[in-house]
């Protein structure tokens, strides 16, 4: 049994595969699975992948009709046998000291999570610096959600790729299907349990900014709904938690973060849904307001007044 599985979902990335399959087989820690999820790709992915697990028998390949990223990786877990978890996107790289260098401050801390940083890239070749465990610096927390809200170097992003999941405390943490944003969701449920977190400065991954990605489609009615729906799933997480303080920094520090992405999406949004997509806004800022999750203080003057706005006009 592998100590750690990789999984990565795979769907029309052959422009990327080679480059992401390369990364994580040649981890300087050599005890991994690597669960590769083909999620119904149309390309030359799947050929790739069955080139790639000829060589390597520690690459297995789950082939699924297509679900979207977050029932890649849902299935992905399910076949997941390591006692450590990390997810990979398949037109990103791993440093090849990745595991490494998690596996070393997860053990060193006793910790459940390990939290990295991350490089920009364009796709292409990528530099790659090595990293003596002495120089890179580290900081623990038994409330890791004190890490998301900070800026710098020991920041806890959204992110589920750059993380290193001890696999029992995500068991029960699926990412909800259908929607964009699914790691925001999936990250705060996590941070909610306060589970003994590392957070570290080393960039161990790279990251690609591919222009078709989920990230960079236009406005639309759906990330409006999406972005319901994941608001509504974080509030109800952390109002069952045991943890009072934590709905109070979630609705003044994330929320308004969110509301602002939403309040873009209108603004970009091509004339003829614009409308529709303010009429829209106004009704799920009513339920935001209803069920006290936002607030003056959270928005700020400038931005509640833009929404108090958009509540009278529509």
């Amino acid at each position: 049994m592998a100590k750690v599985s990789i999984i990565i979902p795979v769907y029309n990335v052959e422009k990327y595969l080679e480059r992401c399959l390369k990364s994580v087989a040649s981890q300087t820690f050599k005890d991994i699975e690597i669960i590769c999820v083909n999620d119904g790709s149309t390309d030359k992915s799947p050929a790739i992948l069955e080139k790639f697990a000829q060589q390597d028998s520690r690459i297995q390949i789950i082939s699924q009709e297509n679900q979207g990223l977050s029932m890649a990786r849902n299935n992905g877990l399910e076949k997941a046998k390591g006692e450590w978890t990390m997810f990979v996107d398949s037109d990103d790289a791993l440093h090849p000291q990745a595991v490494e260098i998690c596996l070393h401050f997860a053990d060193q801390n006793l910790a459940d999570l390990v939290c990295f940083q991350y490089e920009k890239s364009s796709g292409g070749p990528y530099q790659i610096k090595e990293f003596k465990r002495g120089v890179v610096q580290s900081k623990f927390s038994n409330n890791p959600l004190e890490f998301a809200f900070q800026k710098g170097d020991f920041r806890i992003s959204l992110a589920a790729w750059n993380k290193f999941y001890k696999t029992s405390t995500i068991r029960n943490i699926p990412f909800i299907k259908g929607i964009y944003y699914e790691d925001g969701p999936h990250t705060y449920a996590l941070l909610a349990k306060h589970v003994k977190t590392v957070v570290i400065d080393a960039k161990l991954y790279f990251y690609t900014q591919n222009m078709s990605s989920i990230s960079n489609k236009k406005s639309s009615i759906k990330q409006l709904q999406d972005y319901k729906t994941l608001m509504f799933y974080i509030n109800d997480v952390y109002l069952k938690s045991s943890y009072e303080k934590d709905i109070d920094l979630i609705r003044k520090n994330l929320f308004p973060k969110y509301l602002r992405n939403q309040y873009r999406c209108c603004q970009n949004a091509e004339y003829e849904i614009k409308d529709k997509m303010f009429r829209f806004f106004a009704e799920v800022l009513r339920d935001y307001k209803a069920n006290k999750m936002i607030s003056f203080l959270g928005c700020g003057p400038l931005y509640w007044l833009r929404y108090f706005c958009i509540m009278k006009k529509y």
